[in-house]
């Protein structure tokens, strides 16, 4: 596959993720991504040889930037590193554009200004926009409201402005502002009841249905699940307040006066935008928390959702920490073949140009990333049929470890990266290993046999993506297994303050992740089938053993 290949797979698969996700990216994603899928279908109409490159180019500025930039800002402020985000922003204007993010810079600097302790300025910065229709009068009026902790302000503009339906169509900042505005008023079964809706409608991102369930956790008193979905990365002021809050919602007097000494002893640290929120929960006192039997059937079902995510281990596609050191070595191992490769075929053809060589190696068009051709993989070790059934059985596995060009051995080494770091955290490297060498294996047997079948004895296989889509279909059974431990509320029956747990399909951790592996392998299969040059069989008979062995091996403790 050329480059200009690639280029039009990374806009096509990239452009039609973003579009599945409709209901929860910025509109000025959605629009970005149609754009592009647009230009790529009409340059392909009349320059198919070079539209990836020229597409590529115009989605790297107007999608993958954006993108980039959107995903910092967002780690940023969860972090509520304000002043780091106001940087940022002022720094690449231009970038939250796409994002619909054009408001930002007063957004975030007013937030800067209430941590810095100046409230006025940053009130003042925001009084003109709160007024405004749209989402730039929603956008500054719940910061304003957060800044302040106007708490009955804030619940009575939301009522009077926006019906519960609105809210619920889509979720954003103003559903996340109204459950905490229920919360900080003492209104906790109102709150639940909000909650569960807006998790029944399966719209929230992940980091905010976190902090939702945090949230409600939290004034509802489960104090320990609230420690259990606090990680490293939150900001030390907003742990202890949560942890504070948590306190404050259990049942006991002791408990209560623990948490409110927390408090105190909290204010006199905090920054400007914290002391405004822990005053307000100083000055007027939470009632414990009265639940109906609906609601605690709600918290129930988070709590079941919390432990087997727990019971589940680390999610697909997060940051695993030391625990891929397989993955990474078979990076290297792949890299350090093709590099042999690339440096034989060099030395022959600078030998054969003096003379000295025969030119056994040949290394041609290397403008197109280093493709090498005939002799070299053949006697390298790549996959032939023919010679497989004459005795060369080593075939098999070598051809594992070759790759055609550097944009083959590296679409197959990403592809590693972020599939097999998941997998050997979850199984070890043992495991791992013999999984990716079964596939891998299994792979080109697969070929081989079909190959025969179509009469082509002759037939060069070469590459990892074998053992790679094994290592894929490995992934998409532990993610299976995940779903539906949390569909089943972790395979355990409980109680939760007396009330029994009931598991529920909706708001599954990994329902999204799960739809995504799907999609990835649809479409990876109905690419393989329009590019002749891909091995269909080495690919299905790869993701079907990894399907398999993934399902039957156990995870690691």
């Amino acid at each position: 596959m050329s480059f200009n290949g690639l280029l039009i797979q990374v806009v096509l698969f990239s452009c039609l993720a973003l579009l599945l996700r409709l209901r929860v990216i910025a509109p000025g994603f959605a629009i970005a991504a149609a754009f592009n899928l647009g230009v790529l279908g009409l340059l392909f109409g009349f320059i198919p040889a070079t539209c990836g490159w020229f597409s590529g180019g115009i989605w790297g500025i107007t999608l993958l930037l954006p993108l980039l930039f959107s995903a910092h800002l967002r780690q940023l402020m969860l972090r509520e590193e304000y002043i780091a985000a106001d940087r940022l922003v002022r720094r690449l204007p231009g970038l939250a554009w796409t994002g619909g993010y054009w408001q930002m810079p007063s957004l975030v600097r007013a937030l800067v200004l209430a941590q810095q302790n100046k409230p006025v300025q940053a009130l003042d910065l925001l009084e003109r926009d709160r007024w405004t229709q749209g989402s730039l009068g929603q956008n500054a009026a719940v910061v304003y409201y957060r800044i302040s902790a106007q708490w009955p302000e804030c619940l009575a503009w939301i009522q009077l402005n926006f019906s519960e339906a609105a809210l619920m169509a889509t979720p954003s900042a103003l559903g996340l502002i109204y459950v905490r505005a229920l919360g900080e008023m003492g209104k906790t079964e109102e709150m639940v009841r909000v909650f569960g809706q807006l998790r029944s409608q399966n719209r929230l991102d992940r980091a905010s249905y976190r902090l939702l369930q945090m949230v409600v956790l939290a004034f509802c008193g489960r104090q320990l699940l609230v420690m259990q979905l606090l990680d490293e990365d939150s900001p030390v002021g907003s742990k202890a307040y949560w942890l504070a809050i948590a306190g404050l919602g259990q049942g006991d007097r002791q408990g209560r006066q623990r948490a409110r000494a927390a408090l105190q002893q909290q204010a006199a640290t905090a920054d400007g935008l914290m002391q405004a929120v822990i005053e307000y929960r100083l000055k007027y006192a939470l009632p414990p928390p009265k639940l109906s039997e609906s609601s605690w059937q709600i918290l129930a079902q988070v709590e079941a959702e919390i432990q087997s995510e727990l019971k589940a281990g680390p999610r697909p596609f997060a940051k695993q920490r030391g625990r891929s050191r397989l993955t990474w070595a078979l990076i290297g191992l792949n890299s350090f073949v093709f590099l042999s490769e690339v440096g034989a075929g060099l030395l022959g053809q600078g030998l054969n140009a003096w003379g000295w060589f025969s030119g056994d190696f040949q290394w041609v068009r290397f403008a197109n990333l280093g493709e090498t051709y005939g002799n070299a993989l053949f006697l390298a070790g790549a996959l032939v049929p023919s010679q497989v059934l004459a005795g060369e059985w080593w075939r098999t596995g070598s051809a594992m470890f070759l790759h055609a060009n550097l944009l083959h051995l590296a679409s197959n080494m990403l592809a590693l990266f972020y599939y097999g770091s998941y997998v050997e955290s979850r199984l070890g490297w043992l495991r791992f290993g013999l999984i990716y060498a079964i596939s891998g294996l299994g792979s080109m047997l697969g070929m081989m046999r079909v190959a025969l079948l179509q009469g082509k004895p002759n037939l060069y296989g070469v590459g990892a993506s074998g053992a790679v889509m094994g290592i894929l279909g490995t992934m998409l059974a532990l993610v299976m297994r995940r779903w539906w431990i949390a569909r089943s509320g972790g395979r355990s029956g409980g109680r939760l303050g007396g009330h029994s747990m009931v598991p529920s399909a909706a708001g599954t951790p990994d329902g999204q992740t799960l739809r995504l592996l799907i999609t990835l392998v649809v479409l990876q299969t109905l690419t393989d089938f329009l590019i002749p040059q891909v091995s269909v069989s080495a690919h299905l008979s790869g993701l079907a053993i990894g399907l398999v062995l993934g399902s039957l091996v156990g995870e690691q403790a």
